[in-house]
């Protein structure tokens, strides 16, 4: 069973963040994963660059039965990033969602080293290329950050922005071999 939480804030070892937990809740377990995502590009980098987006498909009655599409999705933006950006720490968090309008969507946030990247202009295109590439659909800009490992203010605010995919509403309404929440897991990969 998912722990779902309906504070205003999560606490992460000793550590509070605000979140965006209302009207639905939130997932508690996946928002964790993502701040250990985090906290382990901080650890290895003085600078983070953090950026969400939305991945839409062109079609609103596609409905994909496993998560196959965001694994390609992901290995593509990877083969870009490490030579582009000079870097092999990609760090992300991603939730497959279905609102009540049944379109299937993905959010996406990516956690880059901050001293190679700090404007997604470039970044942009290529997601834009590779996901129409694959679904014929077109991403959606939330919002980036760049910041410095001390700088607590912008961190905890990215947090709070990132912490709405990981809200209860939209997520479960699919098959068993797909799922509702993945992460790139850095931490396991010293």
């Amino acid at each position: 069973m998912k722990y779902v939480s309906y504070q205003d804030y999560i606490e992460h070892f000793g550590e509070i963040f605000e979140v965006q937990a209302k009207p639905s809740g939130i997932h508690t377990a996946p928002l964790k994963a993502f701040i250990d995502e985090l906290n382990f590009m901080l650890s290895k980098h003085s600078r983070v660059f953090l950026f969400r987006f939305d991945l839409r498909f062109a079609d609103d009655n596609i409905l994909t039965d496993n998560s196959k599409i965001i694994t390609i999705f992901i290995r593509r933006l990877r083969r870009f990033i490490e030579p582009h950006y000079k870097t092999k720490d990609l760090a992300y968090s991603w939730a497959r969602e279905l609102e009540k309008a049944k379109h299937q969507h993905y959010h996406f946030v990516l956690m880059l080293d901050g001293n190679r990247i700090n404007h997604p202009q470039s970044l942009c295109k290529k997601i834009r290329q590779i996901w129409f590439e694959i679904s014929g659909g077109s991403p959606y800009w939330s919002k980036w950050y760049c910041f410095h490992r001390t700088d607590d203010n912008l961190r905890s605010a990215a947090v709070k922005h990132v912490s709405y995919i990981f809200k209860v509403r939209g997520k479960g309404y699919k098959p068993k071999q797909a799922r509702d929440y993945g992460h790139s897991r850095m931490d396991t990969r010293r």
